[in-house]
């Protein structure tokens, strides 16, 4: 396994699938960059269990919607990690915003969370990836959103956008290997006012899927 030593960073690794991947890489001797925003004790649980697996964690909180936020977590992990080799976009917004009734706040904070938040953050970590012998950016999708549900219209936009950023990003710097993992659902939402759809994917099928395209590249 290549991961022994890699210093990654999880957005959203507190919970969900972002806890699972971090887990998932501690086990191999990962240092984890356990990115939070608003689950402090989740995010310290995640750190314990990365311990107890021998891995290395740090916790840095930040609301990815804000550039100042952002630029403030990257100078504090990077004064403890220089070198990140491994940037994986997790963390997301999703929640139903019905045409007709959808508020500015409401495609504001879904924007900002889902596309504007990947975007600085991959841009003010631009040096510290170039620092990696093999650096890797990461960022998770939704296939459902090819095929978007009507109440969740802003939320496929964000997704859909990852498609060109990460062809953006392609040409920006081709030393970086970039990815985009599409997932179908995984696990049932948060938000009991979505409909659950089907669940395709699994836990362990992301995170093997995720552990498949670092270990080749």
């Amino acid at each position: 396994m290549k991961l022994q030593g890699k210093t990654i960073w999880i957005t959203g690794a507190a919970r969900r699938i972002g806890h699972a991947i971090a887990i998932a890489c501690a086990k191999y001797g990962a240092n984890i960059v356990v990115h939070y925003n608003t689950s402090p004790d989740e995010a310290e649980a995640t750190a314990e269990e990365i311990h107890r697996h021998g891995g290395h964690a740090y916790l840095i909180k930040a609301d990815l919607t804000s550039i100042t936020e952002i630029q403030s977590a990257v100078d504090q992990v990077s004064s403890h990690w220089p070198k990140i080799d491994i940037l994986i976009h997790n963390a997301a917004v999703f929640f139903p915003t019905p045409f007709g009734s959808t508020t500015e706040e409401e495609w504001n904070t879904t924007i900002d969370s889902n596309l504007k938040g990947p975007y600085f953050l991959t841009q003010a970590l631009f040096p510290n990836l170039k620092k990696s012998p093999c650096p890797h950016v990461i960022f998770l999708g939704d296939i459902q959103c090819e095929t978007p549900a009507a109440r969740l219209v802003p939320y496929a936009i964000t997704k859909m956008g990852l498609r060109a950023m990460v062809a953006g990003f392609k040409d920006v710097d081709s030393y970086i290997h970039w990815s985009l993992l599409e997932l179908g659902p995984t696990l049932p939402p948060e938000d009991t006012r979505i409909k659950s759809p089907p669940i395709t994917d699994t836990l362990d099928s992301v995170v093997n899927r995720v552990m498949e395209i670092l270990c080749t590249n």
